[in-house]
Formats: C-alpha cells, structure tokens, sequence
C-alpha cells in the first residue's frame, strides 16, 4: 500500500492538466491574460484565425473591448522588454489585419487603434527601428496593417511618422541567407500607402523619396514574389492612376530611378514562385513600356515639333535611353529604346548627339551591331504622313527639317558613307550600302507621299518645292556617283560575296533607288551626275560605270532607270532622237558578255569624241542632200505628190531648233510639230559619230557586229531613209579609200548590200508607185475613172488593158521587195483599187482585178481582205460550187485566201457570217481542202462555237475519218454541237447506225463522254416549270403526297410550288391549292409525321390562305410546345392563321398533350356545361423548371435550344392572360412568368423588348388593385424601381440587371433571410442604376452574421447574368472583377465554395471575347490563376476558356444551348507575352495536377506538348 500512494498522488496533477487543456480560448480568456502581464498570451493561436476548428478569439475580444485597453495598457508604465513588445505588437498586427479584410465591419476598431498608436506611441515604435531584426520587422508589419485599414489610416501614419536617413536606410538591411528581412518588411511598407491611400497619400509618398531608396539598393536581387508586388503596385496605383499629373510622374520617375528598374533586365534574386526567370525581363519590360510610350499614362510630352523648335523636353527619357549602354545587345531593351523614341521622335537628334554608340565605319561586330540599332530606330519612326494631319501651317524649313528629324538619320552624313565605302573591308561596304538603301527606300517612300498628297493647307507649289528640297538635302548626305557605282562594280567582281543574297536584294534596290534619285534631279545640282571628260587610268567615267551595270543588271526596274540615267540630259546626244537610245541600249545588251567590255569602251570613245554640234551640221546636210535627189525625183510628180523633205528648206528649221533651245522659242510663233522634228533630225549624232570612229579605230569584231546590228535597226525606224542611207554609203566609202586599206568585216559588208536596196530600189519603186500617171491609170476601166483622154473607145481599151496588166506585174515584182524593206503603204492605194475593182467585177470570174486579187491579197490589209471574202462567200451557191459538186473558181478562190490569211499577224478573217458560208459549202460540195480548213478551225473553240450545227450533222451522216475527224473537234469544243449530238442520238434510225458502224463512232463516242464530264456555263441546270405538263405535275402530287415519310419528296414539293404557283398565272387545270392543303392534313399519317409536314402546310398557308381554319388549331396546338425547338415552324404557321383573321382568341389558347384533353373533355361535356379556360389553367401549364432554365439563359438572340420557352409565343401569351378582366397576380408572379418577362427586357430583339414592356404595364395595372397579402407592396416597389429607371424609349437592360430583378422577384414571394436585405434596398432607393449591379459591394463585403449568403446570392447573380460585352463593361467599371481577385486569392475566401463560385463567374465572363483579353492582359487573371491553383483543381476550366475565348473560339455555355459547342470567329494571333503566361499558368497546374488524365489531355491538345520556343513558334 505504500508504494501505491505516490502513484496516486501523482496521477492528481495529470488529470488537472488534461482539464486545463480541455478549457477552451476565447476572447474572455484572453481578456483575463491581458489584465495579468506575466500571462504569456497565445498569439499562435490568434494567427490561425480565421478558421472552421477554432473559436474567433479576434472577433470574440473586439466585440467585448472595442477599444482594446488591455493592450495599450500593456504599453503603458515601465518600460517593457523585447520579448513584451513583440507580443504586444503581434496582437495588435493581428487585430489590424482581421478589420481589414474578413472583419471589415469593424474597421472603426481598426482606425481607433491606428488614432490610439500614432497619437500614444508613434514614437516608441520608430524607436524600434534601432533594435534587432525581429522587432524592427514587426514594427514596420504593424504599420503596414494599419495603414491597410484606409486612405484615413493612411493620412495619420504619414502625418505623424518622421521620414529620415535612418528610416530610408532600413531598404538597405537584408538577411544574406535569403530569409524573410527588414527589406522586404520595409518595401511592404512603402507600398502600402500607396495601396490604401487616396491619391492625396500617393502623391505625398511619392514626394518623399521613400521609394526611391527601395529602388536603388538591391532591386536587382529581390524576390521575385517582391519585385513583382513593387512593379503592380506601381503600375495600377502610379502610373495608370489618373489622379497622379504626368508632372508627379515626372519628378518621381527620375533617370536614375528608371535606370534601377532597368536593372532588372539582369536580374539574380531568389525565385519564390512558380514562374520562370524571363518573366521578369517582361514585367520590368511592360512596365517601362507603359511608362516611357504612352501618351495618356506615361512621362512622355508630346512635342509637335519633333524637336525643331528648341525645345528641351522630356530631358528624363533623354537621359534614361543615353544611359542603355547594352540595347545593341539585348533585344528587350532594343525594343524598349525603339518604342520609346517611335513615342518621342523629338529626342531623335539630341540622342544621337549625346548617345555612347559610335557610328564611324570600322571593321567590328560592335559597329555593326550599332547599325542594326540604327535600322531598327527608323523603321519605327511614323510615317511622314502624320506631320500633315494638322490644319496648323507649318513654315516650309521646319517642316522640312521636321521630315528630316523621322527620315535622315544625323549619324549617317557624308562622312558616313564616304569612309565606309573606302573602307578597305568588304563587310563594311556591304554594311554601308545597306545602310543607304535603307535610307532611300524610306525617303523614296516619303516623297511619294509628298508628291501625291493634296491639303488645304500647303499649295501644290509648296509642296513640290517642299519635294525638292528634300531631294537635296538627301543629296548633301550621299557620296558622289562615281563613288557609288564603282564601289559596287568592284564589289560584284568577286567571285564570292561575303554576304549570302546581297547581289539579289541590296544592290538592285540601292541603285534603282540612287539611280531614281538622280532622275529626279536637275542636272546643275550635282557634280557628281555629270559626265567626266577625261577619266584617269584607274579610274572610269560615270558612262563607262552606268553602261556596265546596265549590262549586269538583272532586275528589269534597274535597267530602266540605268537606261533613262545613260541619257545625258545635258550632252545633246539624243536630244530629238529619245527613241533611238532604246535601239543602242537594247542592242547592247544583246551582246555576248564576253564581248560587252570592247563594245563598251567603244560607245564610251564615241561619246568623248562626240561633238554635237558637228554632227549635226552633218546629219543637216544629209537631209539637205536627201531632199535634192528626192526633188529631182519627184519633180514631175505635181502638187499631188505627198510631202517629202525636198519642202523643207533644212539649214533654216536647224537654225530654229537650235535657237529655241537657247530659250527664244516663243518668239517663233506655236512650238514645233513632232513631224517636222523628226524630218528635221531623222537620226542621232551618235551615228555619224559612231561610224567615224569604226574608220578611225579599226575596232574588234564585236564592235562591227554590234554597230552593224544598230544601224539596220536605225534604218528601220527611219520615215525617210534616204538621208541615212546617204551617210551610210558616205562613210562606207571613206572606209573603202582609207590607207593603208582595211579588209571590210562581213557584217558591214552584209549591211551596205542591205541598205542599197533602199538607196536604189526604193527610191525607185517609190518614183513609179508614187507616179500619179500609174496611180490614176490602173484599173481605171474596171473602176470607171478614167483620166482625160483623147482615145477611142477600142484604143482606150486596149491601153487600159496592157497598163492594168503591166502595173500588176509589176506590183507582183515590187511587193515582196517593199515587204523586205517595210514600206508596204507605197502600193496601198493599188490594193484599195483592186478591192473596189473586184466588188464591181465579182461576176466576171476571170476578170483583171480578180486575177490580181489571187496574186496580191497577202499584201493587201486584212480589212480589205476581210471584205472581198464576205463578198465572194454571199455568191449564190451556184457561184460557189459546179454541177459536179465540186468548188468553182469563187470558192476556191475565197478557202485560198483564207487558207494563206489565216494566221497572219493581224489576226483571223474569220466572221461568224464567214463561218456559215464555209459551213454551206461543205454542205454542198465534197472538196478534201474544205474539210481540212474546218478541220483545223474546229480545234479552236472560239470557231467551233459559230460554226452550224448543219455541219456537224453532215459528218455525222457521211461517217469517213475526215468527217468525223471535224464532229470530234465541233463535240469537243462546243456545248451546242454536243446538244445536237444527243438529239441526233436519240432518233432511232441514227442509233441503228452507229451500232452498224461502232469501230468508227467510238473515237467520237469517248469525245463527248470527256467533253460533257467538264463543267459549262451554258448547260441548263435547272428545269424550267414550264416544261412541267399539267397531267405530270397532278400525278406528282397525288402520288407523292402517299410517301409521307420521304422527307426529299416533302422538301421538292415545297420548293416546285414556289415556282408552279405563281399569282399571276395559276393554271386552272392544276390540282388546287386547297385540294392539296386537304390532301396534306386528312392524311391518316398526319398526326405522326406532322413535324416533317409543317414547312409544306406552311407554304400551302401562304400561297392559298383561303385554306386557313379554326379547327386547324386543335392538331397545331397539340404538336406545340412552346420551345425554342424545330417546332417553331409551328409558331409561324400560327401567325399566318392570324393575320388571315382565324384568330387564337376565340380558341382556347392550350398547347401540348393538354390542348387534346381539352378538346375531349369538351366534346364530351356539351357546350352547355363547358367553362371558358382561365388565366390560372394557362399559367398551370408552364413548367416551373423549364421557366427557370429560361430566366437563367435567357435567349437574348433566339436560337434553337429546346430546353427553353420560346418567348415570341409567352409574351403573347401573358399579354392574352392580362387582358381586362380577374388575374391571379399571385400565380401570375409564382408561375415565373413575371420574371421571364423582365428577364425579355435584355433581348436583343426591339419587338421582343417592346411585347414585355407591354406585358410589365399590363401587370403593373392588376397588381395596383389586387387584394392579395402576399408582398404586393414589394412587387409594387420593384416595378416603380425598373420603371423609374428606365430613361429611354424601349430601353434593353443588361442581362445581369434582369438576373437580378428575377431573382429579386422570386424572393418578394418567398421571403427568407435575402428578403430583408433586399426589402431594405427597395424602400431606401426610388429608382434602379442601369450602370451598376445593385449592392453588390455592400452584399459582398457584408459583416452581417449571415455574410457568407449574401455574398453567394450577389455572386449567382454574377454567374448567371453576366452574358455579354455590355454586362461585362458595367462590372469591369464597378471594378467587381479586381476585388473578386483580390477575395479570391486572400485568407478570409472560403476554399470550398465560395472560391469555387468566384471561379464560375470569372469563367462566364471569359466568355466575352473582350473580357476574356482584359482579365488575360489588365487584370492579371493568369497570375492569379498561379496563386491558387494549390486550393482549387477547377480553375482548369477557366484556362480553357480563356485561351479559346482569346483565339477567337469561343465557348458557349453548357447550359444556354444544349451542348457546349466553339463558336468560330476570326483567327486572332496572341501577343507573345500573353501566350507566355498562358504556358506558365499551364506548366504550373501541370506540376501541381500532374497525376489528373484530363489535365494531361488538355494541355497536349491546346499545346501539343510543346516546350516554350515551339509554342512562342506555333501562335505567332
């Protein structure tokens, strides 16, 4: 017994110490401790809170002392230690932090403490600040949370705390380890002034330089967690704050200060989230982005000068952009500096001036580098276009300078391009030059612009000198001609650039451009443009260097500006003669490549030895020369000769050119014609010099060969020839006697034989053709002009006969020769005789001018020819053909000349009149030529489609091969032939023949099988109703109408009665309308398959509405049912009953199964005992579900969703329900059609709107003298409220306003505890805010001890409501979705339900396209998804939906239209950042939900398991 005592003794104390940790700690336990100092308080427990396992001891001890006296009374006295103040400061941080957020309706506790602390111990609690870590942290946590009890808290912490060096210089203290620092304690701080201070607090923070400090020690290094809260922070409350002036901005956004946060491009902190390391280079990127480019937000001032006037402006982003020393080297900072100078081209030039970068041509990466910066600057910079859309005069030097501020570039000055091209690098030439192209082709791009604009402001003189003035201050900056082209030449002789595709794309484009440049210029202004006299050895002349990249141009433009540079408009060398310079180049680059140097260096001789003057004297005398053996020529011609260069007295017209060169041209009267210079200077001065230096030079053989070929051309081009066939066999002859004598080259041999011809035949030919005695006499008996004679009649004949027939054979001898020589139009006149001749002579088969027609139609003009064929076709057949069936002389004749014509140059004879007189003589003779003409004209569809279809069926008759030959090609090429083919097929006795005959028509056969397989636009498609005999369409429908359940025969017949009942022109032998309409309906199949008749009952209403029925309706009512289904159609024929006077009215207005039991009842009761249907029957009707399911997704654009009412047939219906007479508004409100009908109110459709604001007036006037109890004074109110907010006629509300009222009106009815709060809202407000979701802030944010349903009532109301773009902007500008980010993320949201429902709404928002961008971009939803994807799997949803909704995909709800289906849009493309946090919100769910089978499906669908490059790849 002894040894058991103390056993028992001992076990005493453990069952008093069980019963003491059984003792629950509340508030008034914790009172108690804080009375006794040496108590130790449970500040643990305190941090738990709020929780679901624990009592409230925060919210216990409030409510019992508000004023918290036991804690301060702690403060009081002596002096406390450490660990004291620790408790005390903790308890105080957590009483802090519950009346902010969960415990917000006592936040007057929370200011009193905050008054209490500053005003008692403010200065205590700086004197922490010199203590150890753990105190100084928990000091600055306790400002923090009082600050975060308003902007009044705010005010008093600022007021009362003394900012000094010491204070700052806490952003200093970091714990190396990496663990939680007074740092980060002190920026939380800082940043909370600015997150629960009004603008007022902000602007004074920012005054005092406390965040300056966090910025410039150790941002770099920061948290990432950190560095993200400075950055949001600072963007929403600073620098999208519009109570914060851009001069505020300024002074706080120092140089220095930007430069800290551009720190951060290169940052090393520690990740303490879920997100890679590049974000945050984007969110420093973003940031500075929005900081130093907007207009509206940032610290950027607009400047419409661009810097011209003086003005030292945005001095803070000069200096910032002067310091990014490393933007050539990263490319978020390239873009950065880029943006930033595109906002503010005023710092263009002073950047340049002051910026480190150097831009003097060497041989480094760094320099080349630099370039490319460059590029980037000024391919961003605005248009020019822009400094023309004020109505301001700009004068004409700013404005110029101003182009040259966003076009020339300072850096790239003469200097520039100088030295880079003399650089001895070709990596620094390439550079150089495209760095000039760059700059020509934006100013080329300007000046285009500048050229064509037309403005109210500038005249066109001012602009134009605007233009020139342009192209010479570019011109200023640019090295010489010479520099250019044969730095380039030099260049392209390697064999190997050093650049892959600089030959294909910088050359051409830099010289094009240069080249166009110097086109546009006047030939004074540049040196460099004009011709070197005397080039030096190693140095060749401007030509030299044109001509050669003429000839190694590969690009057409650069050889057509290189051709128009050639031309020297300064030298005179094809002064009158522009064309011929054609003929030179066009030659030239003719020339083997290998033989171009020779012929170049030649015409380079030829243009330094070129005088003009001289020359011309010579081509002068030429002319002169020409004219005179022309006169002698022409001497007996008379007056009716035409006019020939012997009337122009030459040296005199030269010595008028010449002076009217000088300027004196007006006083000569009208200026010259084009004719008269062209006989004055009939060629260049180039080809007397040219030939000149052959006989001097002796050139190679390529010279020859080259100049041979030019002159030929030249010859050809001459309207008189003469003078250049003189200077040609001038100068042969001085080749010929030269000494010692010269071997003569072939080609020039070949070309003297050449143009001899046209030195002495043609003048020849011409003196005989021209003579006016052959003219007048050839043919002259046949045409019956004879000239003045004194011949009779038998001599006359005879003269007439022996000098037509003479003349023709000479024209036989002379034509082909003129043809040669291209001088055709001299026996024009003969063949216009011999056409008139013929038309006269046409029965005369051997008459003279139709022999001389057989020999000369080639020569003669194809309109000519064309009509002498006509005639010689419209002979009477037996002209045409000869008792033997064979051609005669006229047809033969008439297939000759069109045989040899058919493909001359001019184009076909053929007509289609021309095609049926062949098709007639094949239909009447057998000529093996005729058939190969037509054979060959077969094969032509163009052809084959006039020829008559007499011709085919002839072949077809006479099946040989060249017959069928013919039918073949007329099948092939004409749907008309292959339309007769069938017809001819389809006669019996032809079919017969083609069995007896198959080996021959099975070519033809196969023919048409591939011809009618291609698609023609002249087939018929359709048959026309006309050809529908009356029997035919009687039986149609008779018979039809018994395959009642062939939907095809059904879909035919509506569609054929469109078109075979027509109101003008019903037949009266057709089946009636009527007959058919009874047919349809009495049918003993009716009832079942009444869904598939309904579109053809519908169309039988409209066409004949005599048909129309009252007792129609019972069949129609019963297959109804009121939805949004296919029975619509149902809908429709019962407002055709209606407007054809069968009203529904005089109808029991029942549908479904329901309106069938009426009708039996009613047949079995009589009418005697059958009551009228009442309101309350009707409403019994709707099904409470479904009416719900219809207010919830109501069908504001009225689709097909059968699981909803329609309300094109309830609004009807109520309205009908609420006519004068007794309404139950008790179950008219009950029945949910009150809210149906204010939830119509957000209808899209303006008679929908309008029926419900009907039925709404209708139902006000019941309700006001209705005697039922039960809320009628809340229904009252509600309605007073819509109505007195509604401000405009027919006014559509926001769906989420009538999700609202519907609820609100459901709730009248059945109170419960959301019913006072309600009521309470409806007495105290006369009118509702259609811009605002009604308390919702006082819902959500309640402190009531019900607070958990009122904000889940205000939040279905969210889920429910929010349907489109237009609820969506009410929301957002409420700022509803940040504080449901804000609830969502923090401590006090429950987990389980009321996070999940935030979930919901935001994922029905993000089913507006516009929301689903702004949450993704402004409100950082991704992040936020981040942050609690560790609480809530379902967030997966509200991805998915955001990522469609953003491409352009959206996703309809489930609910509103049966299944959930992607709407298509227009394909969008995602900026990179937001696919990036997509990815980033992806991969962190993926890490957290790894082991979920859907998860993994969806991210490999949306992404494809793609890594982070190939998703950036795949969406851009």
């Amino acid at each position: 017994m002894g040894k058991k005592r103390p056993n028992e003794d001992a076990a005493e104390p453990n069952t008093v110490a069980k019963k003491t940790k059984m003792i629950e700690f509340n508030g008034t336990l914790f009172k108690n401790m804080l009375k006794d100092p040496t108590t130790a308080m449970k500040i643990s427990t305190a941090k738990k809170l709020p929780s679901s396992d624990l009592y409230d001891v925060v919210e216990g001890y409030i409510k019992i002392s508000m004023d918290c006296a036991e804690i301060f009374k702690l403060l009081e006295g002596e002096k406390q230690t450490e660990r004291e103040m620790v408790l005390i400061f903790e308890s105080l941080e957590v009483i802090l932090l519950r009346t902010a957020s969960d415990l917000s309706h006592f936040n007057m506790v929370g200011n009193a403490i905050v008054k209490k602390t500053v005003s008692s111990h403010m200065k205590l609690i700086q004197g922490c600040f010199h203590s150890e870590n753990h105190l100084v942290r928990l000091c600055l946590s306790l400002l923090s949370a009082s600050i975060s009890q308003g902007p009044e808290a705010a005010r008093e912490i600022l007021s009362h705390i003394y900012f000094n060096k010491s204070l700052a210089g806490l952003a200093r203290r970091k714990d190396k380890k990496g663990g939680p620092d007074i740092r980060m304690a002190f920026i939380q701080f800082a940043l909370s002034f600015l997150v629960s201070g009004d603008s007022a607090t902000v602007g004074q923070i920012l005054e005092v330089k406390l965040l300056p400090e966090i910025l410039s020690t150790g941002l770099k290094e920061d948290r990432l967690s950190i560095v993200n809260l400075i950055l949001s922070t600072l963007k929403t409350r600073v620098v999208l704050n519009k109570a914060i002036s851009k001069t505020q901005k300024v002074r706080f956004f120092t140089a220095a200060v930007l430069a800290h946060i551009a720190s951060l491009y290169k940052w090393n902190g520690i990740v303490d989230v879920t997100v890679d390391e590049d974000d945050v280079r984007e969110m420093a990127h973003n940031f500075l982005l929005e900081l130093c480019c907007s207009r509206k937000y940032g610290i950027s001032f607009h400047d419409a000068s661009f810097g011209t006037v003086g003005r030292a402006g945005n001095i803070v982003l000069l200096q910032f952009l002067v310091g990014l020393k490393q933007a050539t080297e990263d490319e978020l900072l390239a873009e950065l500096l880029v943006r930033t100078l595109k906002a503010s081209p005023d710092v263009l030039t002073r950047y340049f001036k002051e910026t480190q970068y150097s831009y003097s041509p060497r041989l480094t990466s760094a320099w080349q580098d630099n370039v490319g910066l460059l590029k980037k600057i000024y391919e961003a910079q605005p248009d020019v276009s822009v400094l023309f859309q004020s109505s301001e005069l700009v004068p004409l030097p700013r404005l110029l300078s101003m182009i040259a501020v966003i076009s020339l570039p300072p850096v790239c000055n003469k200097a520039f391009f100088t030295q880079g091209l003399n650089f001895a690098n070709t990596a620094v030439q390439i550079t150089t030059f495209s760095m000039m192209s760059f700059i020509l082709k934006k100013v080329n791009k300007n000046i285009e612009f500048l050229a064509d604009h037309r403005s109210d402001v500038y005249t066109p003189d001012t602009m134009a000198d605007l233009v020139q003035q342009y192209r010479e201050m570019l011109c200023k900056i640019l090295p010489d001609m010479m520099s250019v082209v044969s730095k380039w030449q030099s260049l392209s002789k390697k064999d190997k650039p050093p650049s892959g595709g600089m030959n294909e794309e910088i050359a051409p484009v830099l010289q094009h451009q240069i080249l166009q440049l110097a086109l546009d210029l006047p030939t004074s202004k540049f040196s460099w443009f004009r011709l070197q006299e005397a080039a030096a050895d190693n140095e060749k002349s401007v030509l030299y260097l044109l001509l050669k990249m003429f000839v190694g141009s590969r690009c057409g433009q650069l050889k057509t500006s290189t051709r128009m540079l050639v031309v020297l408009k300064d030298s005179g060398v094809f002064e009158h003669t522009w064309a011929e310079l054609e003929l030179w180049l066009d030659q030239l680059d003719r020339v083997e490549p290998s033989q171009q140097e020779q012929v170049i260096q030649f015409l380079v001789f030829v243009k330094l030895v070129c005088h003009s003057h001289t020359y011309t004297d010579q081509i002068a005398s030429l002319v002169q020369e020409a004219a005179y053996q022309q006169s002698n020529l022409c001497s007996q011609e008379g007056d009716g000769a035409s006019v020939c260069v012997s009337h122009i007295d030459v040296l005199d017209m030269l010595d008028v050119i010449m002076e009217g060169n000088e300027g004196d041209a007006d006083e000569f009267g009208p200026p010259l014609s084009e004719d008269l210079v062209v006989q004055t200077f009939p060629f260049s001065v180039a080809v007397p010099a040219a030939l000149e230096a052959r006989n001097k030079l002796s050139p190679d053989k390529a010279v020859f060969e080259y100049l041979s070929a030019v002159l030929c051309h030249v010859l050809h081009s001459q309207r008189e020839p003469l003078p250049l066939c003189l200077g040609l066999l001038q100068y042969d002859k001085e080749l010929a006697s030269s000494e010692p004598p010269v071997t003569a080259h072939i080609s020039v041999v070949q070309l003297h034989r050449y143009y001899s011809k046209w030195l002495m035949l043609l003048s020849a030919l011409r003196s005989i053709f021209k003579h006016p005695f052959v003219e007048q006499w050839y043919l002259s008996l046949e045409l019956a002009t004879l000239p003045q004679h004194s011949l009779n009649s038998v001599r006359l004949k005879r003269v007439c006969a022996q000098l037509s027939d003479d003349i023709t054979t000479l024209l036989k001898t002379g034509a082909p020769t003129l043809r040669e020589l291209g001088r055709t139009e001299l026996i024009a006149p003969y063949a216009g005789a011999i056409q008139k001749a013929v038309h006269r002579e046409l029965p005369k088969s051997q008459s003279r001018p139709f022999q001389a027609l057989l020999s000369l139609h080639s020569y003669m003009d194809p309109s000519e020819v064309r009509d002498v064929v006509s005639a010689l076709l419209l002979l009477p057949q037996e002209r045409l053909v000869t008792a033997q069936g064979e051609l005669s002389v006229y047809g033969q004749a008439a297939l000759q000349i069109l045989t040899e014509n058919q493909n001359g140059d001019d184009g076909p004879l053929l007509s289609q009149a021309h095609l049926g007189g062949l098709g007639t003589l094949l239909l009447s003779c057998s000529s093996p030529a005729l058939e190969a003409f037509l054979l060959q004209l077969s094969g032509e569809p163009g052809s084959a489609r006039l020829i008559h279809t007499d011709v085919l069926q002839r072949c077809l008759r006479r099946p040989l091969r060249g017959s069928l030959a013919i039918a073949d090609l007329l099948m092939s090429n004409s749907p008309t032939h292959r339309l007769c083919f069938e017809t001819w097929c389809l006669q019996p006795e032809n079919l017969q023949n083609m069995t007896d005959m198959m080996g021959n028509f099975l070519p033809l056969i196969k023919a048409y099988l591939l011809a009618a397989t291609r698609e023609d636009p002249a087939t018929p498609k359709d048959t026309s109703t006309d050809e529908i005999a009356t029997a035919d369409w009687n039986a149609f429908v008779k018979n039809g109408l018994c395959r009642y359940n062939d939907e095809n025969f059904l879909n035919t017949l509506r569609s054929l009665l469109e078109a075979m009942y027509q109101p003008s022109d019903i037949a009266n032998d057709l089946i009636p309308l009527a007959t058919v309409h009874m047919m349809t309906s009495s049918h003993s199949l009716f009832l079942p398959t009444m869904l598939a008749l309904v579109s053809l009952l519908l169309c039988l209403v409209r066409k004949c509405p005599t048909v129309c029925n009252m007792n129609h309706f019972l069949v129609l009512l019963g297959a109804y049912g009121a939805t949004l289904s296919d029975t619509q159609t149902i809908l429709l024929l019962l407002q055709e009953y209606e407007k054809n006077n069968v009203s529904l009215l005089k109808f029991s207005i029942i549908w479904g199964p329901a309106a069938l039991e009426h009708h039996k009842t009613r047949k079995s009761l009589g009418s005697s005992l059958w009551k009228q249907t009442h309101s309350d029957d009707l409403l019994a009707l709707l099904d409470a579900d479904k009416m719900l399911r219809t207010i919830t997704h109501y069908p504001q654009r009225r689709g097909i969703i059968p699981q909803l009412y329609d309300p094109c047939f309830l609004l009807p219906l109520f309205s009908a329900i609420l006519r004068p007479s007794v309404v139950d508004c008790f179950k008219f409100a009950s029945s949910h059609a009150l809210g149906l009908t204010l939830a119509a109110l957000s209808s899209y459709d303006t008679k929908v709107r309008a029926a419900a604001y009907h039925v709404l007036s209708c139902f006000y006037q019941h309700l006001e003298a209705a005697r039922f109890r039960e809320k009628r004074q809340q229904l009252l109110y509600l309605l007073d409220m819509v109505k007195n907010g509604v401000r405009q006629q027919n006014q559509r509300l926001p769906f989420v306003l009538t999700t609202y009222l519907s609820k609100v009106a459901q709730l009248m009815l059945k109170p419960d505890y959301m019913y006072v709060v309600l009521n309470r809202f409806l007495l105290s407000h006369q009118s509702l805010d259609m811009r605002r979701v009604p308390e919702f802030f006082k819902l959500f944010y309640s402190f009531d001890l019900e607070h958990k349903t009122e904000r889940e009532w205000i939040l279905s109301v969210l889920e429910e409501g929010i349907s489109d773009g237009h609820c969506y902007d009410i929301c957002n500008q409420q700022g509803i979705f940040h504080s449901l980010l804000g609830f969502g993320s923090g401590p006090l949201c429950d987990e389980h339900a009321q996070q999940a429902q935030i979930v919901r709404v935001l994922c029905q928002a993000a089913r507006v396209t516009r929301a689903a961008y702004d949450l993704s971009k402004s409100c950082g939803l991704l992040t936020w998804i981040i942050q609690v994807v560790e609480k809530l799997g379902s967030i997966i949803e509200l991805l998915h939906v955001l990522w469609w909704t953003n491409l352009g995909k959206k996703e309809t709800a489930t609910d509103r239209g049966g299944t959930s289906t992607l709407k298509q849009e227009a394909a969008k493309c995602l900026p990179l950042p937001l696919i990036n946090e997509f990815l980033c919100v992806a991969l962190a769910i993926t890490r957290r939900l790894a082991g979920l089978s859907l998860l993994s499906l969806y991210v490999h669908e949306v992404w494809g398991g793609a890594d982070s490059p190939q998703l950036f790849l795949s969406h851009v």
